[in-house]
């Protein structure tokens, strides 16, 4: 996903995912867990 990524109420979910995956080693392992349980989620985007 882009980091400029924006949803239609204009949330700025790519922002969001970008700071996910930058903290992925400070989230809760229940987070990381839920995170990476989700469809199509990654943690290193290409």
């Amino acid at each position: 996903m882009l980091d400029g990524h924006r949803t239609v109420e204009d949330y700025s979910l790519g922002r969001w995912v970008s700071k996910q995956r930058s903290n992925q080693d400070n989230l809760s392992a229940t987070r990381r867990d839920r995170l990476g349980g989700l469809d199509g989620w990654v943690w290193k985007a290409v």
